[in-house]
């Protein structure tokens, strides 16, 4: 979820205090290609994307000196110093944003909805609110049950423990706030994305974390060991020993910036993937993005291995779509040749929706976050952190959360489970799905319903985050929707979200909204003597709340994958558990958007996962 905004007097300040060694070092940008002329004609690797997991893929294909890679980066190399401020939130980097807007969506009364996505190199990870955590061992377990062997959690989990190093919070930490964890479990290598503690905890979100647990809520030791349910902490990526944002560029390239064999274009558009005989993928044709579109400024890059994929859940599914890989009436619609008829491409997209309820609490501690909106507190607090790398601003966007198993969200749990399995699948999915996404869909839902009956992963998070409202995310939608390409512009997608089109995600956000209601007017919550102020009393019946919930209702939370799903051909996946695009040869993808199913958590840290394991992958393949 964003983090807070930060308002022009406090963006002046940060300007102002950039010079006490926040930002890159700005001759780093010498080193980038920004024109074509300045690149190999091939290389053995072409990368399309320049974010979480293209750099990490590019960092670990270049890391023994012997195989060259190009990445291509839509986005520039952001040099600004606030990109490295863990406090500051999506909203300042809207040159650095994708922004697209989607399509009416029936069940949110007709309104359309963003979605946002990093354009810039370090992608997702340098705008995000640092979360970083796992989801639930269940979770990957159930991508493994899909049909795609070695992705459950006993095989990931080691990808997880190599992406990252993780720093242990302060003993006055854990003494003052009780912050536990567990290294052997969850952690124990040094990889090059920092996971940490700010060394400032919002009072607020201490008395949430004590009110949920008061209200009987499990409290796990560690989350990020498989057992991502119930009350836990979890870390930030932030790295410890400046309090700054840790991201994949910090990780995967700067370090790694000097290296012959890793080039890195920005600027650059990805029109299409061109294939030799026998759908070898063999080119990318790529153009700057500013572009008018006249072919005498396309360029034509070979690969000499693979073309590998890592543009995210918007952009994969375009660029394949464009390349003639796709459902085959979309690409006609387009007026594009079909070379693969491949019905997933686009289809399956999920994310997590979020409602929020406001509260006034009337015994709000001090200090507290609402008081971020007070020119002279924020400014103390932007001093603070440059002077000292202490306060308010080390905070992400919070260290903890509640993830809520279905059964412990409403005693009639099962009565949810029962109507699902009832329902005919293709009536609550997009007209234009193919009979086998149809099928995969089928197969999901028989999955998902056997965790919407488990103990051990959530449905709905809480996350704690100090402020004077509570949202509710629901992590395991049942709707389904699309990303495909604009037939008037294939630049540009339609984005069709889906929320709420299967009545059992609304039934379950007026689940989650009640128990929410119940905890905070309990004694439980008492000590911050919270008023709700939004939606208010009068808005009692099942009837109320579910009107209120389709007018407030964020479809995405910034989460979107499945786009290119990894499941097998015949149930509408698009790649292999090799990651192979099926019926292609030499063309792979690695970002959120082969998920089958989207996690119980934010997505950062398991991206990183994905593509640490792809980068082996593919080695292996390619006789590294």
């Amino acid at each position: 979820m964003p983090a807070f905004r930060i308002t022009a007097v406090g963006k002046a300040i940060i300007f102002l205090l950039s010079t006490l060694g926040l930002a890159h070092p700005v001759q780093e940008a010498a080193h980038i290609k920004t024109r074509t002329d300045q690149l190999n004609e091939s290389y053995d690797y072409v990368i399309v994307g320049g974010g979480t997991s293209g750099l990490t893929v590019a960092d670990r294909l270049t890391e023994d000196g012997t195989k060259s890679v190009l990445v291509v980066e839509y986005g520039p190399l952001e040099i600004n110093p606030e990109i490295l401020t863990p406090a500051i939130g999506l909203t300042n980097f809207p040159a650095d944003m994708y922004n697209y807007t989607s399509i009416p969506q029936p069940g949110i009364k007709n309104q359309t909805a963003i979605l946002r996505g990093g354009a810039l190199v370090g992608g997702g990870s340098a705008v995000n609110s640092m979360f970083f955590d796992r989801g639930s061992a269940e979770d990957y377990d159930n991508w493994e049950r899909l049909g795609n062997p070695g992705w459950g959690w006993k095989g990931i989990l080691p990808y997880f423990q190599k992406s990252v190093t993780f720093t242990p919070p302060s003993i006055e930490l854990q003494t003052n706030f009780n912050i536990t964890y567990n290294m052997n479990a969850a952690y124990g290598q040094s990889g090059p994305v920092h996971a940490s503690y700010p060394s400032f905890q919002w009072p607020t979100a201490i008395a949430m974390f004590r009110g949920w647990k008061d209200f009987g809520i499990e409290v796990q030791q560690e989350g990020a060991s498989g057992t991502a349910y119930g009350l836990f902490w979890l870390p930030a990526s932030l790295k410890p020993d400046s309090q700054t944002r840790s991201y994949s560029r910090t990780a995967h390239y700067d370090p790694y910036i000097k290296r012959a064999n890793y080039h890195l274009i920005t600027g650059y558009h990805a029109n299409k993937v061109v294939f030799a005989l026998g759908m070898r993928a063999q080119n990318v044709e790529i153009q700057p993005r500013d572009d008018s579109g006249s072919p005498q400024n396309v360029t034509t890059i070979t690969a000499r291995h693979e073309i590998i994929l890592a543009a995210g859940s918007i952009q994969t599914p375009l660029i394949l779509q464009r390349s003639g890989i796709g459902p085959k009436k979309i690409l006609q619609s387009a007026g594009i040749e079909v070379k693969l008829d491949l019905p997933g491409v686009g289809q399956n997209l999920q994310d997590h929706s979020v409602h929020s309820i406001g509260y006034n609490f009337t015994k709000n501690l001090l200090p507290n976050r609402d008081m971020l909106s007070n020119a002279t507190y924020l400014a103390d607090a932007l001093i603070e952190y440059h002077q000292n790398k202490t306060g308010p601003i080390t905070g992400a966007d919070g260290c903890s959360g509640v993830f809520l198993p279905l059964p412990y969200v409403t005693p009639s749990f099962q009565s949810l489970i029962d109507e699902a399995q009832q329902q005919n699948a293709s009536q609550y999915l997009p007209s234009e799905y193919d009979p086998a996404v149809i099928k995969g869909f089928e197969a999901q839902k028989k999955i998902l319903l056997s965790s919407f009956a488990s103990n051990t992963t959530a449905i709905i998070e809480v996350p704690l985050l100090g402020r004077s409202n509570s949202g509710n995310i629901n992590l395991k939608p049942l709707s389904r929707g699309s990303i495909n390409i604009n037939p008037t512009d294939t630049s540009r997608p339609v984005i069709d979200f889906g929320v709420l089109t299967n009545p059992i995600d609304l039934k379950v956000n007026i689940e989650a909204f009640k128990l929410t209601r119940k905890v905070y007017s309990s004694s439980a919550m008492a000590g911050l003597g919270p008023i709700e102020t939004s939606p208010g009393g009068g808005v009692a019946t099942n009837e109320d709340i579910e009107k209120w919930i389709r007018t407030v209702l964020l479809p995405s939370a910034a989460h979107p994958c499945g786009t290119a799903a990894m499941m097998p051909r015949k149930i509408g996946g698009v790649v292999g558990s090799d990651l192979l695009v099926h019926g292609v040869k030499r063309l792979s993808v690695v970002d959120a958007s082969i998920m089958p199913l989207v996690p119980g958590t934010h997505l950062s840290a398991t991206v990183y996962a994905v593509a640490e394991k792809a980068a082996d992958i593919i080695k292996q393949r390619n006789g590294h």
